[in-house]
């Protein structure tokens, strides 16, 4: 059974540009050159795409040098919230970004 999208995510709040998600509907992004001992910043918007609210518990990553800066507690339907995600690769990092993450969603 094929999982009902809840959110939808986009590159900029004017909603022209959708990002792809995998098939557990999490954001698929290019990071491009990341340099270990920088910091990394992505920011984009999810959009509640049902019929009523949805609650948003803290987000987990399974990267220690990856983690979820913001994102909204709650969207009404239809409202939009911004995300921002952290890439912070420690200076003696060899290893490439397993930047594997979770929300939980309540609806409802």
């Amino acid at each position: 059974m094929k999982n009902k999208i809840v959110l939808e995510y986009f590159a900029d709040e004017k909603l022209n540009h959708k990002i792809k998600i995998n098939e557990l509907g999490q954001p698929l992004f290019d990071w491009g050159e990341t340099v270990p001992g920088e910091r990394k910043e992505k920011t984009f918007f999810v959009r509640n795409v049902t019929d009523y609210g949805v609650t948003i518990r803290q987000p987990q990553s399974y990267d220690e040098d990856f983690r979820v800066k913001d994102f909204p507690i709650h969207l009404n339907p239809n409202q939009l919230g911004k995300v921002v995600l952290e890439f912070a690769p420690q200076r003696n990092r060899i290893k490439p970004l397993a930047a594997d993450w979770s929300i939980e969603i309540l609806t409802g």
